[in-house]
């Protein structure tokens, strides 16, 4: 689980073996959090999200660093390149490639708000299909409970303690 302050963020991760919890704590000190330039509206958005996939990745390579560590495996940087190379192309077929090729079977290009809005409904089931399918794995069932626990405990400090 990982937990993100305005300076500040944390992982938690559950050993399997032990049931221990190991936490790495870190201070957030990318430059788009000193330098003024970043304060621009748009780049302080698009700045923002190439910090936050980047944190997300090093937690989640972390995180899986110390569960394969516990069964004498190293995740290295080329599996780990590799695997969000796959998926990746992955999103971008299922995602973009697949409702565009369904929605041209269906309705004729021509007639593009009709395409437009076949390729929507396709793309939404696609997505609802997806997350409904990946929820049936127990891993992926517990990266959902833990994440609901986050927002719980987002909300219940939010809802007793006053803001500053």
């Amino acid at each position: 689980m990982m937990m993100r302050g305005k300076r500040h963020y944390a992982v938690a991760v559950r050993l399997p073996t032990t049931k221990e919890i190991v936490v790495d704590r870190g201070e957030l000190k990318a430059p788009i959090y000193t330098n003024p330039i970043w304060k621009a509206p748009f780049v302080r958005g698009l700045a923002l999200i190439g910090e936050q996939l980047h944190l997300g990745m090093k937690s989640l390579i972390w995180s899986a660093n110390m569960n394969a560590g516990a069964n004498n495996i190293e995740i290295g940087k080329k599996e780990i390149t590799g695997s969000v190379a796959m998926a990746g192309v992955f999103a971008l077929v299922l995602f973009i490639g697949l409702p565009l090729f369904l929605a041209g079977l269906a309705i004729q290009r021509s007639n593009s708000f009709a395409f437009v809005v076949v390729e929507g409904i396709i793309r939404v089931g696609l997505v609802l299909g997806y997350l409904a399918a990946i929820s049936l794995l127990r891993d992926v069932r517990r990266v959902f409970q833990y994440h609901g626990a986050e927002h719980k405990t987002i909300n219940s400090r939010a809802g007793c303690w006053p803001s500053h």
